[in-house]
């Protein structure tokens, strides 16, 4: 009887000891997928990571940490920051870069937070490049900017990751500049209307004389102009002055 009992506290012990290892086993152990656009780190007992291709990846959490980084071209915004111009002209300006993950092991082991490295980075580079130039040369060729931007960013200056394409998305004036720029855009269109209207009248006056030359010179053409115009009048009133002589010229007329 006795052999029973311990047959069936041994069973009973080891059913407890399996639940207490299947538990352990569900809290601590983790499953991980990487896709096929990422790469991760495995970190072990805290010794330097292993690079992981794209797969899925089982690990107990106790001792063990993974990460996973998107190695596809990420979009950073930085907008409305305030800068001054060389002429001391202040204006906030917007911009966008894409950048790319490299090497995830580098980047890890050389800063705390990347991408506060990173916008910090850009942050500098748009003032440094807009203390260079005057307000003018910005508004004129915003490309300017992102090119100095970009060369600013030197292939290196962020190991394990790369800035692909820098963008000026907006320049932003304050609003007495926005007036004044108001202002001479609306005298430049007007002042362009009055030439247009000026070389229009000028061609008009040159046309008139021409034709005054040749009608002088071959009154037959008056004439065929009489002719034209009977013809495309078509019973409608019509005035043709054939000279400057009275007796030249020939008054309404209609035609029945």
């Amino acid at each position: 009887m006795s052999e029973i009992f311990w047959q069936i506290v041994a069973i009973v012990f080891l059913l407890l000891a399996a639940l207490v290892i299947g538990l352990l086993w569900l809290r601590y152990r983790r499953t991980t997928i990487i896709f096929d656009y990422q790469r991760g780190l495995k970190y072990v007992n805290g010794q330097p990571p292993e690079l992981l291709e794209p797969g899925r990846y089982s690990y107990f959490s106790h001792n063990t940490r993974m990460e996973s980084f998107d190695m596809r071209s990420i979009l950073l915004q930085i907008s409305g920051q305030d800068v001054l111009c060389r002429d001391k002209v202040g204006i906030k300006v917007s911009l966008s870069a894409t950048y790319q993950i490299e090497d995830p092991r580098i980047l890890m082991a050389g800063y705390e937070d990347y991408y506060d490295h990173l916008y910090h980075h850009l942050q500098i580079a748009l003032r440094d490049t807009m203390a260079t130039m005057e307000l003018d040369e910005a508004l004129d060729d915003r490309n300017s900017i992102a090119q100095a931007i970009s060369l600013a960013l030197k292939p290196d200056f962020m190991p394990g990751l790369k800035v692909t394409t820098v963008e000026i998305k907006d320049l932003m004036l304050p609003a007495d500049l926005k007036k004044v720029y108001a202002d001479v855009v609306k005298a430049r269109k007007e002042g362009q209307a009055a030439l247009e209207r000026a070389r229009g009248e000028a061609a008009t006056m040159r046309n008139l004389a021409n034709t005054a030359r040749m009608m002088e010179k071959n009154p037959e053409l008056l004439k065929l102009r009489l002719i034209q115009t009977m013809e495309s009048t078509q019973g409608n009133t019509y005035h043709v002055a054939l000279g400057s002589k009275p007796s030249d010229t020939v008054g309404t007329s209609e035609t029945e």
